[in-house]
């Protein structure tokens, strides 16, 4: 079956099977590289995507689900500002993640930041329970997100 859906802002037209996990096309079919994905069950984020704007795991995601859909993946992001600040001060930060997770953290990152929850506890712990991050607390995450807004300029109430 043939499906379209939007990928990284740009129209994608795939011929799928039944069958077809999303991880699957995007990576093989899409040329999406920054899927990681190693559990293959939605637990470890290497596979994370935004699906009309909310995380979800692609790896337990059938493809036939991206149609009329827009898909957004870490791709889409890089070269941003929020990008490039929030991946400056994980770099700064002495926090080492496996690479799946650093992968998925950047994305719920710049999700969280074009929110505008940074500064919402409840929202940040609640996030990072999608990816249950082993090597990152809920503090961490928003100490890191609250500086990326300050080299953002952006500043902002903390919840």
């Amino acid at each position: 079956m043939n499906i379209e859906f939007m990928l990284n802002g740009k129209p994608c037209k795939i011929t799928i099977t039944s069958a077809d996990r999303a991880v699957d096309i995007l990576a093989n079919d899409c040329g999406v590289r920054s899927l990681q994905p190693i559990c293959m069950k939605g637990q470890c984020g290497g596979c994370l995507i935004l699906l009309d704007s909310k995380p979800v795991y692609s790896c337990i995601l059938p493809a036939f689900l991206l149609r009329s859909r827009s898909v957004e993946t870490l791709e889409h992001f890089e070269g941003t500002r929020e990008y490039v600040a929030l991946k400056a001060e994980f770099g700064r930060s002495a926090i080492n993640l496996p690479p799946a997770q650093r992968t998925a953290v950047l994305l719920l990152g710049i999700w969280l930041l074009n929110k505008r929850h940074v500064h919402n506890r409840a929202v940040i712990e609640k996030t990072l329970q999608i990816i249950h991050p082993w090597h990152l607390s809920a503090d961490e995450f928003a100490d890191i997100l609250e500086r990326t807004e300050s080299r953002l300029g952006r500043s902002g109430a903390r919840a």
